[in-house]
């Protein structure tokens, strides 16, 4: 069995969207965040970090193919241009 068809079947429900009232509260959840990757990764072999084969990919909801590396890397790609709009954005709210 691939590995996405076991995460695709697993039981993980996607936290609803909730905005937070503190900051500590991102923390946290971020520190969850942090910690399901962990774990999750921690499950993963090298060996199916690249698939070649199109049916080993994962398909995102936006109907892109990925391994997992490349899915990785995209998500990470994110977190990179957040962090970047968000060095941006500070000057204009310390004003």
């Amino acid at each position: 069995m691939c590995l996405h068809s076991e995460f695709k079947n697993s039981n993980n429900i996607r936290p609803e969207k909730v905005n937070r009232s503190s900051i500590a509260d991102y923390i946290n959840d971020l520190d969850n965040v942090l910690k399901f990757t962990q774990e999750t990764f921690a499950t993963i072999e090298d060996d199916v970090l690249e698939e070649l084969e199109a049916s080993k990919k994962i398909r995102t909801s936006w109907g892109q193919l990925y391994d997992i590396e490349q899915l990785t890397e995209h998500a990470i790609v994110h977190i990179l241009h957040t962090e970047d709009k968000l060095r941006h954005l500070k000057p204009q709210l310390n004003n």
